[in-house]
């Protein structure tokens, strides 16, 4: 309980600013919402989607991935292109964990090949013909980028 004496000292509670940026904030939720929702209710195609750019180099690969961050890479004839020993794949083994998840949530065939694509000069993407879906790979950083051109330049052993 405060007491004249001890006022001073006390912590003082927020003031009038708090209030009105709390107020801020929640005008701006609702704002966002309404906009997501006239979005969903219009059907707003997607805006930061990137150009689609022609396939300059495809490869259709097999991937394996070990929970000890280890991955088998194979061509289409299932010739070895790439064998990564624990923790070296990390970024590879979490792809294809991820491609393995959507492929059973669909009923999909989990052997079947993914392809590495390069668009353009610069954009590289994985595609699930499983799951109809591409996945930009650049977003991940050029050390991941790196690791799946390898694959896609790199020759059967």
């Amino acid at each position: 309980m405060l007491t004249p004496e001890t006022e001073d000292t006390a912590p003082s509670r927020l003031g009038p600013q708090a209030g009105r940026a709390m107020i801020m904030i929640a005008a701006l939720l609702c704002v966002i919402v309404a906009l997501v929702a006239w979005a969903q209710l219009t059907d707003q195609p997607l805006a930061a989607r990137p150009a689609d750019l022609p396939i300059t180099s495809e490869r259709a690969v097999h991937m394996e991935a070990e929970l000890d961050g280890s991955a088998h890479v194979t061509d289409h004839r299932r010739a070895l292109i790439a064998d990564f020993g624990p923790g070296e794949a990390v970024f590879i083994s979490t792809i294809v964990r991820v491609i393995d998840r959507e492929r059973r949530k669909v009923g999909a065939d989990p052997n079947a090949a993914i392809y590495l694509r390069q668009r353009g000069e610069t954009r590289l993407t994985f595609f699930d013909p499983e799951t109809q879906r591409e996945t930009e790979l650049n977003s991940f950083g050029q050390d991941n980028v790196a690791s799946f051109k390898a694959l896609l330049q790199q020759d059967a052993k």
